[in-house]
């Protein structure tokens, strides 16, 4: 897709960005894009069986599926035999940790990339260069179809470790000539100054994830993920925290969506204990730093934690209930023994009859379920 001339304004409006023309604007990164379909399909073909051919004889744990399903290199005779081929699963990446369904020797791999391992033992993939240079080439064909350029700053705000998320982007948009910075996540307050400074570009429907920072006291205690959805572990988070009477939390972040009303339709939590202080007072508070030595007071957790931290809480709310329960029979069983002797006393003794003994136990008994009622809501 070329954009150029007078016309250029409504087919690709990026053309105009910042007022400057590009008399000729390009979102082809590489020649076999624009191929017919037939020439794309014999290339996809001859990379298919190169492919399943070379994994064949190098991998066997990838063989033996292959022999177990009847499949040979030689009965790929066209693209829709790709179906015939079995499925490689993150458990076969699991089970041949870390480099059992690898290709190559060690000697060859120079760089390795893994998941984060949050359910069980990460997938590890090494790279050869050839595998960089055709992987950087991909992203580099993805930034030019999203509309990248030689002429734009680009920040990159994942995490750069073994994702392979920021690396990728970082080397494929510096293959189109863009401007990259390397700012890697958190550090809001640089990673502001740096976009507005560089002139970095958002694009429209960019989506922004954000947070909500707890302080307990003045100190910083908890920050609960959001992306302006209702996510469990945050809702939960802020439920908890919010019911709990001897806690204020204090709003404090900067976005001006993060409003009472906001929270209360997307959380369906009661804001009533919140404070949402001015924005010079949440900036004086944003800037105390919390004691090192002051006790853990709250604590964030993975979407994975989440059921961990309902234990919690509701073995507090059922420790709560059960001296609650406690306390109250025992008032009514002194409260009984008073009243059976006043009556002694006063010789009423025929109101001591099992039928009023059965309804004052039965009126007691009362708060004991209400308390328990309680315990299950919370």
């Amino acid at each position: 897709m070329l954009c150029s001339g007078s016309g250029a304004r409504e087919i690709c409006p990026r053309i105009f960005r910042s007022g400057i023309l590009k008399e000729v604007y390009t979102m082809i990164w590489a020649k076999e894009e624009t191929l017919p379909r037939d020439e794309i399909e014999a290339i996809q073909f001859a990379k298919l069986k190169g492919t399943v051919r070379y994994i064949y004889d190098r991998v066997k744990p990838y063989r033996e599926k292959m022999d177990a399903a009847g499949v040979k290199p030689e009965d790929i005779r066209s693209l829709d035999d790709l179906k015939k081929l079995p499925f490689t699963y993150k458990a076969d990446f699991r089970d041949h940790y870390p480099d059992g369904l690898f290709a190559v020797d060690k000697k060859e791999i120079v760089r390795y990339h893994a998941s984060s391992g949050t359910t069980g033992k990460p997938t590890v993939v090494g790279y050869t260069r050839n595998d960089l240079e055709m992987w950087l080439n991909n992203v580099a064909r993805l930034a030019c179809m999203g509309g990248a350029t030689a002429d734009d700053v680009a920040q990159i705000s994942f995490g750069y470790g073994t994702f392979t998320g920021a690396l990728g982007l970082h080397g494929g948009l510096e293959k189109i000539g863009a401007s990259v910075i390397p700012m890697s996540s958190g550090n809001t307050n640089k990673q502001i100054m740096f976009l507005q400074d560089m002139g970095v570009e958002i694009p429209e429907g960019t989506m922004v994830n954000q947070a909500v920072y707890v302080a307990v006291d003045g100190q910083l205690c908890a920050v609960c993920a959001i992306t302006y959805a209702k996510m469990r572990s945050s809702a939960a988070g802020l439920v908890t925290l919010c019911g709990y009477s001897k806690l204020t939390p204090v709003m404090l972040c900067d976005d001006f969506m993060l409003t009472e009303s906001f929270l209360q339709a997307k959380f369906d939590i009661k804001t009533r204990r919140m404070a949402f202080p001015d924005r010079e007072t949440a900036r004086q508070l944003r800037q105390v730093q919390p004691n090192p030595e002051a006790p853990v007071l709250a604590m964030t957790t993975r979407e994975e934690l989440v059921s961990a931290a309902y234990a919690v809480t509701g073995a507090r709310a059922l420790r709560t209930a059960a001296k609650l329960g406690v306390t109250i029979h025992l008032i009514g069983g002194i409260l009984g023994m008073l009243i059976m002797l006043v009556l002694a006393l006063l010789g009423n003794t025929e109101l001591l009859t099992p039928t009023n003994i059965l309804l004052y136990q039965l009126v007691w008994a009362i708060p004991g379920l209400l308390v328990t009622e309680w315990t299950r809501i919370v």
